[in-house]
């Protein structure tokens, strides 16, 4: 009995232990659909593109406006994971792509 509420309840801190977060953008366009959704954890950044939008910038700054992470990607539709390994703190990250301009906010614990 003990043994199968003692597996249950690490089961459950490693589902939420491991667990990407999604990652609220705010569009900087007026198109009222979001082409791109951001996922992360501690280690690594998926970014899901929903719709083609040519190549995507994907840059993340620390809270003092530092650059940490910056690469380019295809912007065909898919998912394309991308290993960031940040430290604790609170980040900023930005989605650009000719005529898409999105921000979010995260915080690694």
């Amino acid at each position: 009995m003990y043994k199968v509420l003692l597996i249950a309840i690490l089961f459950c801190i490693a589902e939420t232990g491991f667990a990407k977060m999604q990652i609220d953008l705010q569009a900087q366009t007026r198109s009222p659909i979001t082409p791109v959704e951001v996922f992360f954890d501690s280690q690594t950044l998926d970014v899901g593109v929903l719709s083609h939008i040519g190549i995507i910038d994907v840059v993340i700054e620390d809270h003092f406006g530092n650059v940490v992470f910056s690469t380019s990607l295809n912007g065909a539709t898919g998912i394309v994971s991308l290993g960031i390994g940040l430290k604790k703190g609170e980040y900023v990250i930005w989605i650009s792509s000719l005529g898409y301009k999105a921000k979010g906010d995260f915080f690694i614990e």
